[in-house]
């Protein structure tokens, strides 16, 4: 039998990233150990990231962002980020 995972320390110890996540796009990771510290050890992040997400406020917009768990979505590439990446020489060959 598998416990659900609830509480700060149990996200910390199964590696599972906490972030806020605003509308304007800008996210954040989230220190669990400041939330074990502000809240306490047995805080419910799973019943709690309501209330959690109301008390945060984003760092770019000042925004209530939402609280994600798990990692990151990649961030899709243009066309044009990949071309200025592939063209763009090298410093080894400016110090040449």
């Amino acid at each position: 039998m598998t416990a659900s995972i609830r509480t700060p320390r149990e996200f910390a110890d199964a590696g599972i990233a906490v972030r806020s996540i605003c509308r304007c796009g800008h996210q954040k990771h989230i220190d669990l150990l400041n939330i074990a510290f502000s809240h306490g050890e047995d805080f419910d992040l799973v019943r709690g990231w309501v209330a959690l997400s109301n008390e945060l406020r984003c760092e770019a917009c000042g925004d209530r962002p939402v609280i994600a768990f798990g990692e990151p979505l990649p961030i899709p590439v243009s066309a044009e980020d990949l071309e200025y990446v592939v063209d763009r020489p090298s410093r080894r060959l400016r110090a040449a």
